[in-house]
């Protein structure tokens, strides 16, 4: 038997989601006590993206446990931002969010670096 089913009363809608994730975290500059970090703004799934969270720890230390540093997005397709007051030849890794109004991507982790100049 088949079932016939009456039309829908309201237009189904999808919600608005979260951010894809960043693609790449990558160090752009290194000097003496600071790392820049730069990424590229992901898809923001029908909304904008607004800001990214980074948190950065020593190598080896427990990311749950790193601060949370919130930075506002630009309308740059490039973002960057600077961590300053590092150790010198300390190896730091990081991760980074994107977030819009629905929530926030998942963590894109960059590869290990020391902050100290490479020559420069």
């Amino acid at each position: 038997e088949s079932r016939v089913f009456p039309p829908a009363s309201k237009a189904m809608t999808t919600l608005p989601a979260p951010p894809d994730s960043v693609d790449r975290l990558i160090v752009h500059e290194v000097h003496s006590q600071q790392l820049t970090y730069r990424w590229v703004c992901p898809p923001g799934n029908g909304q904008t993206v607004t800001s990214f969270r980074l948190r950065y720890v020593q190598l080896g230390g427990d990311m749950d446990a790193a601060a949370i540093t919130d930075i506002p997005a630009t309308t740059d397709q490039f973002q960057e931002y600077t961590v300053a007051d590092l150790l010198p030849g300390t190896p730091y890794y990081a991760e980074i969010s994107a977030s819009n109004p629905a929530g926030d991507s998942p963590w894109t982790a960059s590869s290990s670096e020391t902050g100290e100049d490479k020559g420069q």
